[in-house]
Formats: structure tokens, sequence, C-alpha cells
């Protein structure tokens, strides 16, 4: 008899990975982020930006073949901009990247569960207890805030937490 393993997540997604060369700015400003503030979800520990997560596929073969026909993806970090609900505030960093709502509007097209209508880039630093967020709202972030990052495919993540990486179309320009 097989023992059920749950999944990881509920839906599978699909991410942009940032550079390494960013990774070291982005666990400071976490850590920049005081332990009496935060909520339960903590730190984000893994710098990234999510191009559409709800997909209900496990295997990443359609996500794939959306993916090869993009070009490689450009964006631009922002200042720190929050996401706010009862529970609790998220600290994010906006990310500007016509690439990126070109990806996001072709993978809505799969079956997916994505309950957010208007897809808003980012990358999430932390979730905070609601109403301390603000602090830390329109802040430049040392060493992230106007670095761009230039990213050469996708991370599919399954929601039993199998990960591939689908390529952008080859030989194309970054936009």
């Amino acid at each position: 008899m097989s023992k059920y393993v749950a999944p990881v997540h509920k839906f599978s997604s699909t991410q942009i990975q940032l550079p390494a060369e960013l990774h070291s700015a982005f666990k400071a400003a976490t850590k920049a982020i005081p332990d009496s503030v935060l909520a339960a979800d903590g730190r984000e520990s893994e710098p990234h930006v999510t191009a559409l997560y709800g997909l209900h596929d496990e295997d990443p073969g359609a996500a794939k073949k959306i993916v090869s026909r993009h070009p490689p993806v450009k964006g631009r970090l922002g200042f720190a901009t929050l996401f706010k609900n009862d529970e609790h505030d998220v600290v994010k960093m906006d990310v500007h990247s016509p690439g990126l709502h070109a990806l996001n509007a072709d993978l809505k097209k799969l079956p997916n569960s994505n309950s957010h209508p208007e897809y808003k880039p980012h990358v999430t630093l932390a979730y905070v207890k609601a109403g301390h967020g603000d602090k830390f709202d329109g802040k430049a972030i040392p060493g992230l805030t106007g670095k761009s990052f230039s990213a050469d495919g996708v991370t599919f993540s399954s929601s039993n937490g199998k990960r591939t990486h689908l390529p952008f179309r080859a030989g194309s320009r970054y936009e």
C-alpha cells in the first residue's frame, strides 16, 4: 500500500529566479526587517518573481511550449511596496518588465486558478504583521532598487515540489 504524500503547494507555478549577484543584497534586505514585526510566514528565502501561480498541470510540457516562444526577459527592481490584508502585510519590491506581463498573459491561457485579475510582478521580501508594513512602503532597498536583471528562462515548480528549468526562445534579445 502506498503512502499518501501531501503536495508542497496547492498548485504549480512558474517563476523567474533573480541572478546570483543580487542574492546577498536580497538576504540583507530580508534580514533588515525586525523579527518582532514578522508574521507567521516570515521572510522569503528564495529571491524570485512569480510569472504565474495557480497552474493545474503537474507536467511542465504546456508551459514549456509557451515559454519557448518568448524572448528572454529583462526586469528592473523598484522601491518597496505592500500588499495588505487582514492577516499580514506583504513587503515586496515591484518589478518593471513588459516581457513579464506578456509572459503572464500567455501563461494565463493554460488551465489555472489564479485569483488575481491584475498581474503585478514583484519580489516578496517578507510577511509582516498587519499594519507593520507601512514603515517599509516607498523605501529604496540598498543594493536592489534600480537594479536590472535578465533571465534566460523560467522555473516550473509543480505542486509536489519538482522543479524544471524552461528556457526562453534561443537567439533572442532581452526585452
